[in-house]
């Protein structure tokens, strides 16, 4: 088994883009406010459109996309772990730019073999993990689905899901193969998909 990081490729998407929204003002959190999860429709405000694709935001840990990619996608994980918020994408002024799906994980799926994997650190909590230098993985941990969020807010995806993404052509999307069930290193050239 391989896995890989899906990523947004730096010339298609949007920068910062802003937490999702209710059409009526209120912030969906799952700590404090309404859930998204409950929503029917949700708005986003970004700050710089550089182009529209079927993936939108360049931060990786979020999955904004079109409706050919949510189709994909849909296929690659079950419905009672993936769900799409339908999405307006708003400029930071309130103009309309597009509509597009949020993906709503139901949770984070914990696989990481912590022992073996490696981590940054936050400077200011030398205890709390930041990011994940090397991922190792507890295959007995991994769900039977293709995609799927991991902890520290990174999507994951199979040789499978890479595939699907690929065939459907759908731009935004780069890889990057982060572990292998063999034990070889996962490599770190990320393959772009535009």
């Amino acid at each position: 088994m391989k896995l890989h990081l899906i990523k947004t490729t730096p010339d298609v998407g949007i920068c910062a883009i802003g937490p999702v929204w209710s059409p009526d003002g209120v912030r969906f959190d799952d700590f404090d406010g309404p859930s998204p999860f409950e929503a029917d429709h949700g708005v986003v405000y970004v700050d710089r459109v550089m182009a529209l694709g079927d993936r939108l935001v360049s931060v990786d840990a979020d999955l904004v996309v079109s409706e050919t990619a949510k189709t994909a996608l849909e296929r690659l994980a079950p419905s009672a772990y993936l769900s799409f918020l339908p999405t307006t994408v708003l400029s930071p002024e309130g103009d309309f730019l597009a509509e597009y799906y949020y993906a709503l994980e139901r949770y984070e799926v914990d696989a990481l073999d912590y022992d073996r994997s490696e981590f940054e650190y936050f400077d200011t909590l030398p205890d709390m993990i930041e990011s994940v230098k090397t991922w190792v993985f507890q295959e007995a941990r991994l769900p039977a689905f293709d995609i799927f969020r991991s902890r520290y807010w990174r999507w994951v995806g199979t040789e499978d899901a890479v595939c699907a993404i690929e065939n459907a052509r759908l731009s935004g999307f780069q890889f990057e193969l982060i572990w292998q069930s063999d034990g070889t290193d996962g490599g770190t050239d990320p393959t772009p998909n535009s």
